[in-house]
């Protein structure tokens, strides 16, 4: 809350101004994780729509991003499999998410099913498994001439899941490495910044 109750500066709106080293178009990311209940997504469904309105006269790219723990542990998420969550990252305009360790709660296929729901992407760059392997490993966003690569890793910390969900991944480190590769073999050229 505390990002759209100041009063706006001179040469901004409330959720700030063009950062003075920026050259040509910038990219502002409203980013937030770990949310399990619907009570803040109209805080972030306002402060993504300021940051639209605010962006042509910035000169910016804006994308908003969720990155991970979005349907559970949610408490009605235990009854509805993530329905209402999907629904409040549609009406809080999240463009991208990535998988949590908590999003594991749900069994694969109905995961994948669920997200179907969802308007925007879900970056899945290192977990293999069926029902969520079908999601893009990586997405290139226009910032004026420049492109930024995003990525959506999910820890292998075996630890977090419980065993029976037998989680397939590429280790972070290695797979943020092959993802950059295979995005500039696909793109044609190396993108100017990366976002795992």
């Amino acid at each position: 809350a505390a990002l759209i109750t100041k009063r706006p500066a001179s040469g901004g709106n409330e959720l700030g101004r063009r950062p003075s080293s920026a050259v040509g178009t910038f990219l502002r990311i409203l980013m937030i994780n770990d949310v399990y209940v619907l009570d803040n997504y109209p805080k972030v469904a306002t402060a993504v729509n300021k940051a639209r309105a605010a962006a042509k006269e910035l000169d910016c790219a804006v994308i908003s991003t969720l990155n991970g723990d979005f349907l559970s542990p949610c408490l009605i998420s235990a009854l509805d499999g993530g329905a209402a969550m999907v629904e409040g990252i549609n009406r809080a305009q999240i463009d991208y998410v990535c998988l949590g360790n908590h999003e594991l709660d749900l069994p694969y296929s109905a995961l994948g099913k669920r997200l179907e729901a969802f308007k925007g992407v879900c970056i899945n760059s290192n977990l293999h498994n069926d029902g969520v392997n079908h999601f893009p490993r990586f997405l290139p966003i226009k910032v004026g001439e420049r492109t930024a690569l995003l990525g959506g890793f999910l820890t292998e910390d075996l630890s977090i899941y419980p065993p029976a969900i037998a989680p397939q991944f590429t280790p972070v480190a290695e797979a943020c490495t092959s993802i950059w590769e295979e995005a500039k073999a696909s793109l044609g050229y190396m993108p100017d910044v990366y976002l795992p």
